[in-house]
């Protein structure tokens, strides 16, 4: 059983990583509050181009125009229950109940000057805290980004951006009322070329290296990983524009087992496609795919969080499909379907992987300038993959409405934007007889002005 389990791990420490310290994951509150749409709506950190799609430095440069600031809010209350340990049949002090939040604090600016150079700086800060009957965790971290990017001509640029994180893991037991804590440092820097062949097609390539200590306290420590990725953007005048990146990746890492100061190697890929098609003036149609994409939200807010690298992350080929449709010149609307099948078994569970289907749909109407409000809903089933051979189905269902509300004025170049998410989630049979519930309340804000 080691194999399959060192493999999944490879996957989550690999490509979380990229995930988390991407520009792109920035607070997206426009979006948010329209259901979450992701791929049918371009967004102002949502579009198909070289440095939203794939966060290549190269393309930091042409993804604004002048200088830019920007802050992102976001926090997000929870609260489960009925969650029973694994004495609760016999002992009702059992039963256990968690509370807890996350919060999240990112400002960046952005200096360009066109046709020449663009520097960016990000500093952020995260914790999420989580109470049980048992215990208290915490995680937090603060990190800084640096961006720079140089047009060399016309046609060819380069760009290089560096990342450090440091993670801090606190447990305090209400048992023993010890408190334990831990750091891992997160490094990672990367180097980008892009290549305008024509008006219609752009080609870039990267280049990166990170590595991650954790003083052995987790699932790994001590990695490395180079990797490189070609990158492309096509657009067709106004009616077609599609992103692809193809990217690999050399690893090699330390493993905490039971021999000393073993050491594996690794050679893995990755693909994405992501693409919009403009059917008519007001229709628009989205395509999305990803293979071995990490998802880490299929358990929240149960999963183990206090990792810096979560164990409760799963790699998945993720099928995104959707339209949009401009109704009015003041309402817009989108709907996509998002299917996520789990390429490999989670790590404690070797005998199976997860399916997980979502539909999300999302209006945006515009009051009158420059005041905006949206509205939408998200509707997500998750089950065992496979169901064969198991005593029950083990599924999740999750309902989420989303409101929001946005002003934008173009005069004095400033958007801000806020949106709001109740959801709501039920655990049906996944450990012995759980059946726990959960719910959130997710808040965030997002300003940027331009100069």
């Amino acid at each position: 059983m080691r194999k399959p389990k060192l493999s999944f791990l490879f996957i989550v420490v690999i490509v979380l990583p990229l995930y988390l310290f991407s520009p792109a994951s920035a607070t997206q509150s426009r979006l948010s509050a329209m259901g979450d749409l992701s791929i049918v709506i371009e967004d102002e950190s949502n579009r198909i181009d070289l440095w939203d799609f794939s966060g290549n430095p190269a393309g930091f440069l042409e993804d604004e125009s002048g200088n830019v600031i920007r802050s992102d809010f976001l926090w997000e209350p929870y609260r489960a229950w009925d969650i029973k340990g694994p004495n609760a049949s016999s002992n009702p002090q059992f039963g256990l109940e968690s509370t807890g939040n996350t919060f999240q604090a990112l400002v960046s600016s952005e200096i360009r000057r066109k046709s020449n150079y663009a520097i960016g700086i990000t500093g952020s800060f995260s914790r999420r805290k989580a109470n049980f009957n048992t215990a208290d965790y915490e995680l937090s971290h603060p990190d800084l980004f640096l961006v720079f990017s140089k047009q060399l001509n016309p046609k060819t640029s380069l760009g290089a951006d560096l990342t450090y994180v440091e993670y801090t893991s606190k447990t305090k037991s209400k048992s023993s009322q010890t408190t334990t804590r831990s750091k891992t440092h997160y490094f990672r820097t990367q180097i980008g070329g892009q290549r305008s062949l024509s008006n219609e097609i752009l080609l870039a390539i990267l280049f990166g290296y990170d590595s991650i200590d954790s003083g052995k306290k987790f699932y790994t420590s001590d990695y490395y990983t180079f990797w490189a990725s070609l990158e492309s953007i096509i657009q067709i005048n106004k009616q077609l524009k599609l992103g692809l990146e193809l990217a690999s990746f050399l690893r090699r890492d330390n493993y905490e087992s039971g021999v000393a100061g073993e050491t594996q190697k690794y050679y893995f890929s990755t693909f994405k496609l992501k693409g919009i098609y403009n059917l008519t003036a007001k229709l628009q149609l989205g395509l999305f795919y990803a293979d071995n994409e990490i998802t880490t939200t299929l358990f929240h807010p149960l999963e183990s969080f206090i990792y810096p690298i979560s164990p409760d992350g799963l790699a998945v080929s993720h099928y995104g499909l959707g339209g949009s449709y401009q109704i009015t010149e003041d309402i817009l609307a989108g709907t996509e379907f998002h299917f996520r099948n789990s390429s490999y078994p989670h790590s404690s569970r070797p005998d199976w992987g997860l399916f997980q289907a979502s539909w999300n749909t999302g209006i945006e109407y515009t009051i009158s300038e420059p005041l905006v409000t949206r509205v939408g809903y998200i509707r997500t089933w998750t089950d065992r993959n496979p169901i064969a051979g198991l005593r029950t189905r083990c599924w999740t269902k999750e309902d989420a409405i989303t409101f929001g509300i946005g002003c934008e004025s173009k005069q004095a170049g400033l958007i801000i934007d806020f949106s709001y998410r109740y959801s709501y989630k039920k655990f049906a049979q996944w450990y012995i007889d759980w059946n726990v519930k959960s719910k959130t309340h997710l808040l965030s804000l997002s300003l940027k002005k331009s100069f």
